[in-house]
């Protein structure tokens, strides 16, 4: 299975539909979780970057506010 970008939208579980930067911004332990325990769960190294930036600063007061409406328009280094 190929690697997921940010941009590539989640094909199961309870954020199917949405993109992985979604996902991630909304649920970064879903995420964290899904890499530990699904096999074939990838990400690409932007992917996991991004995720790895967001932990490291501790931004939680992000993650509430991103709309779904909203993610199209920003790029990783926008919610870090």
């Amino acid at each position: 299975m190929k690697e997921l970008t940010l941009e590539d939208i989640m094909s199961f579980g309870k954020y199917k539909g949405q993109t992985l930067m979604e996902a991630c911004v909304r649920d970064r332990d879903y995420i964290e979780w899904c890499l530990d325990k699904i096999s074939w769960f990838k990400m690409n190294r932007e992917a996991l970057d991004f995720i790895l930036e967001c932990n490291s600063r501790k931004s939680d007061h992000l993650w509430g506010w991103l709309g779904t409406e909203d993610a199209p328009n920003l790029s990783p280094g926008d919610l870090c």
